[in-house]
Formats: C-alpha cells, structure tokens, sequence
C-alpha cells in the first residue's frame, strides 16, 4: 500500500488575546483526536487561527495546528507540549512503527499560541496502536475536559509520493527549519503536478545536502499535493533550494495549473524526527 501522508491539524489554544493550520484521514488516529476534543469550545471570530499536528502513517503524515486559549497562552502552550513531551518519551523507544514524531512552534509566530505536530506511521496499525497508548489517551483527555484548546483541531491525509529523509535524521538540538506547504490544483491536474514534485525530490536528493528532509504526499480528496521539507538553516532554503532550476522547471510546467498554495515556517523543539534505516522511500 502506498504510504499516506496527512496535512496540518488545527488545535487552538486559549487566550483573551485573537489567536494566532496543517492534516489526516478521517478513518485515522487524528480524525479521531479531532472527535475526541470536539468537546473544546468553539473559537470566537477573533480565534479563527490554530495550530497545527502532522502525523504520517505508513507514508501516512498527519499535521496538526493547535491554538491555545490566549487567556493563558504561555501556560497552556507549556500544558500542551508537555503532555506531548510524554507522549514523546514513550513512543520513541517503545514504538518503533512511529518514524516521525516532532513538535514544532512557527518561526514567526507573535501571540505565542499556536503549536505544530508532524507524525509518521510505517502503517495504519501503528498509528491505531500508537491512539491506544496512555499518554495519548492522556493528551486526548486534556483536549477534551479542559480550555487549553481555542477550539477543535484541523487533521488533513495524503498518501506520500516521493521523499528524501538524511541519514542519520537531524537532531532536534541543531532546531532544524521545518517547511509546511500546500499546493491546490485544478481538477484532473494534481498527477501531473505530482510528477513535477517527484522530479523536485529527485534533484534534492541528488544535490542539496543541507536539506535534510523533503517529503510529498497527494491529498487526494481535495485535489492538493503537501509537502514536509526540513533545512539545515533558513539561509539553506532562500538562498539554495528556491533558486533552483527544479523549482523554477516545477512552476514553469504546473504552476499555471494551481488555484492557491501557502506555508508555515516551523522549528522543531521536541521530539525526533525519523528512525535510521527507517524511511519509507
């Protein structure tokens, strides 16, 4: 089976202040977190912004953005990445079917109230088994019977299509630069975009070694393609990988066919972000 990969989720953290996106199936692990924390109050309009959670199973990413209640934007920011950082404990010496699993906080984020998770399964087993552990259940109950949360998590899937992972990973101590993207298309256009991405991911591979991870996954249901890119620096990724000829090919031969796109600059600050030996492609 083709790995999948999911798009940001939306997990709003609470505050007084307007709070400050990224994706799964809706049979997987994060719909269900999704339906779990449904129990969090709605936003207001001022709370229209949240964080994001990426998980990928089996090629399966998923990517959630979280927002926290601004009340108590700090405190709860710390409450949510903790129970993370529990989570993050057990799951990497105890589940190695859990590639990839990073909390991240955006790059240029001001209210201090939005949050990103990347994860990735080697398969849809594991992501359900990864659901059941206790400090999910955990995280899953501090969602859903408290405030923390702005308001409901925002879970997208894609199936992954192409990708570079290093090897060794990164470590989380070098606060590696993590791109979020997406990329809509028009109907009937998004294979042709995909080869496009594979001929991106192939170049990188082949001549851009600061960049540490590229992965592209297919959001097949809302005709979009989502990629995960990882950077030694900033300065790798303005000066280096937007300037080259497989970006400026990829646009020529498919940009005409995008309806929108945008992205999230993140920095890895917990977790681990993949297995040696481990990558599905």
């Amino acid at each position: 089976m083709a790995p999948r990969f999911a798009l940001p989720v939306r997990l709003p953290i609470r505050t007084f202040r307007a709070p400050a996106r990224f994706n799964s199936n809706t049979s997987t692990r994060a719909a269900r977190v999704i339906e779990m924390a449904a129990q969090a109050e709605k936003p207001s309009a001022l709370e229209a912004g949240v964080p994001v959670m990426w998980a990928v199973c089996g090629g399966l990413i998923y990517t959630a953005w979280n927002r926290v209640e601004e009340r108590d934007g700090a405190e709860n920011v710390q409450k949510v990445l903790s129970a993370f950082h529990k989570i993050i404990q057990f799951t990497q010496p105890h589940e190695p079917d859990v590639l990839r699993y990073i909390a991240t906080l955006p790059a240029d984020d001001t209210t201090g109230t939005v949050l990103y998770m990347i994860e990735e399964y080697a398969s849809q087993a594991a992501s359900d088994a990864h659901l059941a552990t206790q400090p999910v259940q955990d995280l899953i109950q501090l969602f859903s019977t408290t405030d923390v949360l702005a308001q409901p998590p925002e879970v997208h899937t894609s199936t992954v299509t192409a990708s570079k992972l290093c090897s060794p990973p990164p470590a989380i101590s070098t606060s590696p630069c993590i791109v979020l993207a997406h990329f809509d298309y028009a109907p009937g256009k998004v294979a042709s975009a995909l080869q496009g991405w594979a001929d991106v991911v192939d170049y990188v591979s082949k001549n851009e070694y600061w960049t540490r991870g590229y992965t592209v996954g297919e959001e097949k249901d809302k005709n979009s393609v989502r990629t995960v890119e990882t950077y030694e620096s900033w300065e790798v990724l303005e000066k280096v990988h937007l300037k080259d000829e497989a970006i400026a090919k990829n646009q020529r031969l498919n940009g005409r066919d995008r309806l929108g796109e945008g992205a999230v600059r993140v920095v890895a600050v917990d977790g681990f972000l993949g297995r040696e030996g481990r990558a599905r492609l």
